[in-house]
């Protein structure tokens, strides 16, 4: 006599499924926090380093932190062209030798949302070069 097989409801897999990888998104999300309290730790202990160094070195940290987040914005725009240039190829060979309507059609609205994307991170320097220049301490000042 054969002896009969229950098989598990479709929801007690992917219970089962969601379990199995319980593990690794628990050490995922203890990584991240590790990492995001070493980073804060680091700011907070390099901010009277610097703050206090306004008073020998002739600058403040605001001045500091003016020019390293110039200098950071700077090298991700630089990287985010690169990136949006790579991009932008790769969607412009799929639209010229697809046979593909539909991959062709996907490749043209990718190439919109990464031009989009690209000049919406190139106007953000502008307006913080030009447009905060013009209201200094909160109101606007003309410039001759």
């Amino acid at each position: 006599m054969k002896k009969l097989q229950f098989y598990r409801r479709p929801t007690a897999y992917i219970t089962a499924a969601v379990n199995k990888g319980r593990g690794a998104v628990t050490k995922l999300r203890r990584a991240w926090l590790s990492l995001s309290v070493s980073i804060t730790t680091a700011l907070l202990m390099a901010t009277p380093a610097y703050a206090s160094a306004g008073a020998a070195g002739g600058t403040d940290i605001w001045k500091w932190l003016d020019t390293a987040l110039t200098d950071l914005y700077q090298k991700f725009l630089s990287v985010s062209t690169i990136a949006a240039c790579v991009a932008a190829s790769v969607c412009l060979i799929m639209m010229n030798f697809s046979t593909d309507d539909r991959a062709v059609s996907t490749s043209r609205a990718w190439l919109k949302r990464i031009l989009i994307s690209w000049v919406i991170l190139n106007v953000l320097g502008f307006i913080m070069t030009y447009l905060v220049n013009l209201t200094k301490g909160g109101s606007y000042v003309a410039t001759p």
